[in-house]
């Protein structure tokens, strides 16, 4: 692809991070990941910045397009590292059975971790917006930790 076409594609996509159709929004979440993960970031300066003025944005859709393209992103990447890493679990080297006892105390913490902020979450007084927004982005992120303790509880049992 040309570059004048990846200039446009990028271009138009930005401005639809905020999007009032959330299925618009998913759409362009799913393709910022998918340039995230192809390691195109550095091409496209304007990334970063336009994700940081939409989740500093009064607007809930801006906030909802820039979390949901990081959201992706992540999870993209995680599974990314994640193979990687269960193909390292194979390999009978001294240093890589190091690595996995040091694997299950990260699966200790991070589950310990999450537990911590669930019960945290739970004495939160939901009376504004932006506590229930805040609210809704730690339920996410405690997705994310669970997604993450369980792959690294299969890790560690490997």
């Amino acid at each position: 692809m040309t570059l004048s076409y990846q200039q446009y594609i990028k271009s138009e996509l930005l401005p639809c991070l905020g999007a009032s159709d959330r299925h618009i929004r998913s759409t362009v979440g799913t393709i910022i990941s998918v340039i995230i993960q192809q390691g195109r970031v550095p091409g496209w300066p304007e990334l970063l910045q336009a994700l940081l003025h939409c989740l500093d944005s009064k607007e809930l859709s801006h906030m909802e397009g820039a979390m949901d393209a990081l959201s992706k992103a992540l999870v993209r990447s995680t599974d990314q590292y994640f193979q990687g890493l269960f193909v390292l679990a194979t390999d009978p080297t001294a240093e890589v059975r190091k690595l996995k006892r040091n694997l299950r105390i990260v699966y200790d913490a991070v589950g310990t971790l999450a537990d911590a902020v669930g019960e945290e979450l739970n004495q939160v007084d939901p009376a504004s917006a932006v506590v229930l927004y805040e609210k809704e982005f730690v339920v996410c992120s405690l997705d994310l930790l669970s997604g993450l303790a369980e792959g690294l509880g299969k890790l560690a049992m490997l």
